[in-house]
Order: C-alpha cells, then structure tokens, then sequence
C-alpha cells in the first residue's frame, strides 16, 4: 500500500506535466533527449557533433523551442559533463521519465530534441543513423566546443612541464577485458579486446621523433618501455578526468581500438588510426567519422573452411555486422589480432601520411580501389579512410 501511494504521488504531477507541455507546445516548446553519461565514448563526439550540426542550422525550428537533456545516473568524467553544461541544459536522471514517456509514443516525437539514439537503428544500411557518426560531415566546417579557460590550461601545462614533454604527442590505447570488468556482458564483449603490448614495437618507432603516451581507464596492466619519450599515463599519477581531456586537445594523432576514446579523440578533431579493428569498424564508422583515417581490422578465421574470410565472404554473410562474442562463436568464427608488425606498418603510415611524406604507389592505389569496391554499397558517403597499404599488400588474397 505504501509503495502505490508513493507512486501516486509521483504520477500525478508527471502526467500534469505532460498535459501541460502537450497543450501548450505553440506557446513554450519544451524537447527533451538523453545524454549518455556512462560512457566518455557515448556523450563525448555526439554532443560535438549534434552542437556542430546546430551551428550550421541543420534541424532547425521555425519557432524557438527549449531543449533539455537528461544525463544517467552514471557520469564517466564529470569534467566533460561540466563543459557540455556550459553549452546545453542538463536535468538529472530524475527527469529521464520525460524522454521515456515520450519516446513510447508517435505523437511524442516533436517532444524529442533531434539527437540521433543509439537504440533507433541497426547496423544494416542505409539505417546506421547514429549521433557519433557524422552523416552531414559538420566536423571539418565547424570549431570544437570544448575550450579551456586560463585556470584549466594553466593545469594542463603542468602535466606537460611536470614530465619533460616538449615535442609533438602520439597517443596509443588498448582496450581490454578491465573495460568491462565490473559488467555481467564482459565475456560477450571481449571480441573488441587486444592486447596493448602488440603495439609497442610502433610505440618504439614514434619515439624516435615523437613522445608517446599510453592512457586509458584503469587498463589490466602497465605497459613498461624503456624510451624516454615514453610515459604509462594510465599507471600515473597524473590520471584523471580533467588530465584525459587536455592531453587529446594536444594530440598530434591518436591509435585506437575501436572504443569511445578515440570518440573523444575525434571531438578536438583528431586524427585516429585504428588497429585490431572489430565489427563496425569494418564499415560504416570509418566512413562516418572522417578523422579516422587509417584502419586495419581483425582477421576473421572460419573452423569449417580452415581459413581466414575474405573481405566479400566477410561482406557476403554479414560477419561485418556481428556484435558480440558469442555471434562469432555461433558461426564458428574466431577474430585473430594484428601482429605488432602491421600494427607498427599502420602508425608509420599515418605519421608519414599527416606530414606529407607518404608516397602513394599505383600499386597501392589499386589495391585500395579494389577493397572499396568489395566494401561498397549503394550511395556510399564520400570518405577520406584508408585500410592500411601495407596490410592489403600482405594479405592480398583477403581481396579475391
């Protein structure tokens, strides 16, 4: 008895509140969305990229409407939420009843603020509309929204000055089964780990003109490499939410794995290379996001053929859009790592590509049209990503 009245007096003044916004929408226009606060990767790029597309008009009302985002209960760094409150209203997880309500019925879509959910689409084309791709390629016409006050650069040079870091940064990430630790899906998401020493040996090629940093949130285990210009800013104690941010402002480029950092990455505008690249990635988010410039993806290994896919076999089934471990398994499929020679072939790459000293060969060329041409699609964006030369060159009978 005592929890419905609890309801109760919950209920009644949530659905005056809707008939009141209901009834009055000509007069005050009230929208609301979510902000995925649990995850940097979830409300890091997508605000940047919904505040881009509202700098251009795209979305625009004829009349003025009042826009309110509802983050989780959960907040991943709670110095990003503070920089996006300071550009759009934020209400806490109490109101989420409001999105929720209206997302249940038809009527309630021009309630909802034209923030593009995650759960409103699948990973078929052409129906792949989410907020962190960039479908209207706002990014490069537009200035990021995140900037730093005197306060906040000044603690941000410390870091710099703190550790002797003078020359151009690399940064290196690995996601791995730490990510999901504390979550029951772990297991069913560890398709998308790699492990971080496979990159060490490009680690040590940047050194050699740049300094390079390893970070991530509260990984296994410390990558140990003794360069100088190499620093574990994940073991440090210099890690943390504000730390996170600064440093990506200042990357010269970014080499991820196909999580919400390199998202945070790409939000200042960063170049990324992704490596050990997994599901999506072997499609529609390289060719959304267009700061991911280089990517070689996991090999996918099928028992009952006793080989690796090709990349139209891969296409042909649908083994591009799989999404959990236990889809792989179902099909007898197994993902194999890069080694750390095409993970270190990639980087070069990208270094040498970003300063202008990348010489495209006529073979090279023409083995990246002939992977586009298997990864093609009706209406295909225009696109700036590029599958590693050096790995097509390696695995060219993946291309037959």
């Amino acid at each position: 008895m005592k929890k419905k009245f609890i309801k109760f007096l919950f209920f009644v003044p949530f659905y005056i509140s809707i008939v009141f916004i209901v009834l009055f929408k000509k007069i005050i226009h009230i929208r609301f969305g979510e902000i995925e606060t649990r995850a940097v990767g979830h409300f890091s790029l997508p605000i940047e990229i919904y505040l881009s597309e509202k700098d251009l008009g795209i979305n625009k009302t004829r009349h003025k409407t009042y826009d309110f985002f509802i983050q989780n209960k959960h907040v991943a760094n709670k110095f990003l939420l503070k920089k996006w409150k300071s550009k759009i209203t934020v209400l806490p997880y109490f109101f989420i009843s409001f999105w929720n309500f209206f997302r249940k019925h038809e009527f309630g879509k021009e309630f909802l603020i034209p923030y593009r959910h995650w759960s409103d689409y699948s990973e078929k084309w052409p129906n792949v509309k989410h907020q962190h791709r960039d479908i209207h390629n706002v990014l490069p016409k537009t200035r990021n929204h995140i900037t730093f006050n005197t306060a906040e650069t000044k603690a941000g040079k410390k870091f710099f000055i703190s550790n002797n870091i003078t020359r151009k940064l690399v940064i290196f990430f690995a996601r791995d089964s730490a990510y999901y630790q504390s979550k029951r899906n772990n297991e069913d998401s560890d398709f998308r780990n790699s492990p971080i020493e496979d990159q060490a040996k490009a680690i040590k090629s940047m050194t050699e003109k740049y300094f390079c940093l390893r970070m991530g949130s509260k990984p296994h285990y410390e990558l140990k490499i003794n360069e100088k210009n190499y620093f574990d800013y994940s073991f440090s104690k210099y890690n943390n939410e504000f730390n996170d941010i600064y440093i990506l402002s200042k990357a010269h480029f970014v080499v991820s794995t196909g999580s919400g950092f390199e998202d945070m990455a790409m939000m200042f505008r960063k170049p990324v290379v992704l490596v050990n690249a997994t599901e999506t990635e072997y499609r529609n988010r390289p060719l959304f996001n267009n700061y991911i410039k280089l990517f070689i993806p996991k090999k996918i290994f099928s028992s009952q053929k006793k080989r690796f896919l090709t990349f139209s076999e891969i296409f042909s089934i649908g083994a591009e859009n799989l999404q959990s471990t236990n889809d792989y398994k179902e099909r007898n499929l197994s993902l194999i790592n890069n080694t750390s020679n095409e993970i270190n072939d990639v980087v070069i790459e990208m270094e040498q590509r970003l300063n202008g000293k990348w010489i495209e060969t006529d073979e090279s060329a023409n083995l990246q049209k002939r992977y586009w041409e298997i990864n093609a699609f009706p209406d295909m964006p225009k696109f700036e990503c590029k599958i590693g030369s050096k790995f097509l060159k390696e695995n060219i009978d993946l291309l037959n």
